[in-house]
């Protein structure tokens, strides 16, 4: 594991927004962040070995950076004479919880959001890698919803989330399955959604560009345990017309595609190709 590799890569420095985050909201003096980053992110990859956290694509404000966040925030943060609740966002496959923090530093109530992952530990070594979990400097211990779970766990309890949410947010979660979890995962997302519209799902995932006489990509998993679909902007809009279908909703899609040229390092891996890139997206309920 401490080989550099396309998914355990070797840390020299991490970017700007990330760091000054780390250094101002976390107080971590500038010689501790990278330490402390690889301490963290070694724990986290001997829990689940995902290329993410290998990257440290667990630092990054995907949500942040949407071309959506402005006017989410907007919504979360506006003020209403309303007796309703203010509106509530949770994060699908939330990792250490990183965009739910930026989101209470940029003014949302942490009441207002919630997070959703695979392993529990993944939410105390959030605790740990942004030293939010005891009162300090006149800030009280971060406390927000956590929930452990499998997206496709059928037995778990979804009843405390159901029917829940104005807003689902998931960075990097759709992709790692084949079309047809694909399809039971986004309809699980859907369920989480009060049931009205204007409630939206927004995010990221790992896409490919079209190509004539195809549409999306069946790629080989990074683990080589089975595939994994990829979509084009054309498979995308054809999937939440899918998923529509199947919970009987009409269901808006706005997505964009962004070509990522890929870093030397990472060219050959299992999960990369040429045309690799991302689709950005916001679904809405009609």
């Amino acid at each position: 594991m401490d080989e550099p590799s396309p998914i355990f890569i070797d840390v020299k420095d991490i970017p700007a927004p990330e760091r000054e985050f780390l250094e101002t909201y976390s107080r971590i003096p500038p010689e501790e962040v990278i330490p402390h980053v690889i301490a963290i992110r070694n724990e986290a990859f001997a829990i689940y070995p995902w290329p993410c956290i290998g990257q440290l694509h667990f630092l990054y404000f995907t949500l942040a950076n949407s071309q959506f966040y402005p006017a989410l925030l907007a919504r979360l943060t506006s003020t209403s004479t309303s007796t309703s609740p203010p509106p509530s966002l949770l994060d699908v496959g939330c990792c250490f919880g990183q965009d739910l923090r930026k989101l209470i530093v940029d003014g949302v109530s942490p009441s207002q959001i919630a997070g959703l992952d695979l392993a529990p530990a993944f939410n105390t070594l959030g605790y740990k890698l942004f030293r939010d979990d005891v009162p300090r400097d006149g800030r009280p211990a971060l406390q927000f919803d956590f929930y452990p779970r499998d997206i496709l766990d059928d037995t778990a309890d979804w009843t405390p989330i159901a029917k829940r949410f104005d807003v689902i947010h998931t960075a990097h979660f759709l992709h790692i399955w084949d079309w047809d979890t694909q399809v039971k995962v986004a309809c699980r997302l859907v369920s989480f959604l009060k049931p009205q519209a204007g409630n939206s799902i927004v995010g990221t995932l790992l896409a490919t560009e079209g190509e004539e006489g195809a549409e999306g990509k069946v790629l080989e998993r990074f683990d080589r345990k089975g595939q994994y679909f990829r979509h084009d902007l054309s498979s995308f809009d054809r999937f939440w017309g899918v998923v529509g279908e199947s919970v009987g909703i009409k269901l808006g899609v706005q997505a964009s595609f962004a070509k990522i040229d890929l870093p030397e390092d990472l060219k050959g891996a299992a999960w990369a190709h040429s045309g690799m890139g991302s689709i950005e997206f916001q679904v809405t309920m009609v």
